[in-house]
């Protein structure tokens, strides 16, 4: 079997839709309001989550800005 080799781009936009959706679930925040709070349809934010769109660093401030992590979570995001 052909072995697949994912960037750190990749890996860490993984890793950040990992967390939002767990973050998402956690904290009972519906992909409606994270739609809202980046001014876009709760179709895109959707489309976001399961990789069929990129999530931009604007995104990610504006996710992070709304889900309001703790440092050990953002280190975690980061791999570090």
């Amino acid at each position: 079997m052909a072995r697949v080799f994912l960037s750190k781009t990749q890996r860490l936009c993984d890793r950040l839709r990992s967390w939002i959706c767990g973050e998402l679930k956690s904290k009972g925040i519906h992909q409606t309001e994270i739609a809202e709070h980046l001014g876009i349809s709760q179709q895109a934010v959707s489309a976001k989550l399961i990789g069929k769109a990129t999530i931009t660093y604007e995104d990610f401030l504006k996710m992070v800005e709304l889900l309001n992590p703790d440092e050990d979570d953002l280190l975690w995001l980061l791999g570090k």
